[in-house]
């Protein structure tokens, strides 16, 4: 009996462990998007202070997008 216990409790631990791994590997590409998105933000250029608050307001949007997604994962 204690030998079956055993088995259970490792195996739950074991898939607890690949649920883990792979959500981990979901923040960290969620992550690399959002750190490109933000590298790509600071090369735009704008031709008026109107056009650089409108690129501004996009960009929050897609990061706070990001971000939601992160943390609800």
């Amino acid at each position: 009996m204690l030998l079956i216990s055993f088995c259970w409790t490792l195996s739950r631990c074991t898939a607890q462990w690949h649920d883990y791994q792979k959500a981990r590997e979901e923040v960290i590409e969620l992550m690399n998007d959002t750190e490109k998105k933000l590298s790509e933000f600071s090369l735009l250029k704008t031709s008026s202070s109107h056009e650089a608050e409108e690129k501004l307001s996009e960009h929050k949007v897609r990061v706070l997008g990001h971000l939601k997604k992160i943390l609800f994962l």
